[in-house]
């Protein structure tokens, strides 16, 4: 990629950065404790001075499939649907909801999304 860019493109510098890294240089800023949540697991890896500390770096399991689980779960033992005044356990349907991975994704990002208070 680079010979490609340096020699087609005639390009001037190039930088490869890791996506940990480009995450700080959007916000200006040199140490952060980087948290990166994907769909199976979670990384937690700490930056000092634009390096990362990978030795430092941290897993684990407590990612989106983990929080679509446990909302799945307690949908399944705590929720109610009421229909025509009438209030029924969402497991005692005679039509069984199926939740799938969209529905649980959508409760997840209207219900579980953390901003700052201002």
């Amino acid at each position: 990629l680079a010979d490609i860019l340096f020699n087609n493109f005639q390009v001037y510098s190039i930088a490869f950065l890791s996506s940990h890294l480009a995450s700080l240089y959007t916000l200006g800023i040199k140490t952060a404790l980087v948290i990166d949540s994907g769909y199976v697991d979670c990384q937690v890896l700490p930056i000092a001075e634009n390096i990362p500390m990978s030795g430092l770096s941290c897993f684990g399991n407590l990612a989106a499939k983990a929080i679509h689980k446990n909302i799945e779960s307690m949908l399944k033992t705590h929720a109610y649907v009421t229909s025509n005044g009438v209030k029924t356990k969402l497991t005692d349907l005679n039509e069984k909801l199926e939740l799938t991975e969209e529905i649980l994704e959508d409760i997840k990002l209207r219900c579980c999304f953390v901003t700052p208070f201002n």
